[in-house]
């Protein structure tokens, strides 16, 4: 195969999927309890307490946000070289902008 043929044949290829429709993303998927569904719907499931999809979500999402919360503060130690006399105090500024980060009102205008 050349390389005129190949060309024309990813150019066909690039087309082709260009052309494919897009599938829908299942956005209300879930119970509506861990993670909001853009309908606004909540399932009578009675939550992470008492439903086994529910804590699975929950468990789910807070693996993510330390596996995230981790790899930032490894980041942050290294940017701004946090060593071990000051370690405490830098994990307790860290996670506190973390927590407001993650958890604050975040309606308002960035400052």
């Amino acid at each position: 195969m050349n390389n005129d043929t190949r060309h024309d044949r990813t150019a066909e290829l690039i087309s082709a999927l260009a052309a494919h429709p897009e599938r829908p993303r299942p956005d209300n998927v879930g119970h509506g309890h861990v993670i909001p569904r853009p309908d606004g719907v909540r399932a009578r499931c009675g939550g992470p307490r008492l439903c086994r999809e529910c804590s699975r979500d929950l468990a789910r999402q807070r693996a993510t946000d330390a596996s995230d919360r981790q790899c930032a503060w490894a980041d942050y130690r290294k940017d701004y070289g946090v060593g071990e006399p000051e370690m405490v105090a830098a994990h307790k500024a860290f996670m506190a902008g973390w927590k407001a980060a993650r958890e604050g009102d975040q309606s308002g205008p960035l400052r």
